[in-house]
């Protein structure tokens, strides 16, 4: 009996590292190209937005923003073993600058949920939100 508890405890470790396993590589793998959806703030309306990203490494992606508005800047998005994605942004829209910082949720290959906070021209972003659909 303990042995066969043994190995159920054993199995179902090795399926929890296997999925884990192939999750990241999911998202190392698939998030280079375009991306369009739209994004909000505490001090902000929404907004359309075109996202291009590019792989850097199996961690690592990079790109750039542009908005409806008029906004534009840089992005860095760094994929951690854990699950959890972090991105940062830069603006460097003329007369604009800022910089922030989010997590996002990549769901199922097609779309990307985001949120973040930071500050700008405009004032303090708080609970900011958005999705993009990949191209």
């Amino acid at each position: 009996m303990k042995r066969g508890i043994l190995l159920f405890i054993v199995s179902l470790v090795c399926i929890v590292f296997m999925v884990k396993s192939d999750a990241y590589a999911l998202v190392s793998d698939g998030l280079e190209g375009t991306w369009k959806g739209y994004y909000s703030s505490s001090i902000l309306s929404s907004t359309s937005v075109t996202v291009k990203l590019k792989k850097k490494s199996s961690t690592k992606y990079s790109g750039t923003y542009k908005a409806g508005n008029g906004a534009k800047g840089k992005i860095i998005l760094k994929i951690k073993d854990s699950g959890k994605q972090r991105i940062k942004m830069k603006s460097t829209t003329s007369g604009c600058s800022g910089s922030y910082r989010g997590n996002i949720t990549y769901n199922d290959g097609s779309y990307i949920e985001f949120d973040f906070t930071g500050n700008d021209c405009s004032g303090s972003h708080k609970n900011g939100e958005g999705y993009v659909e990949k191209q």
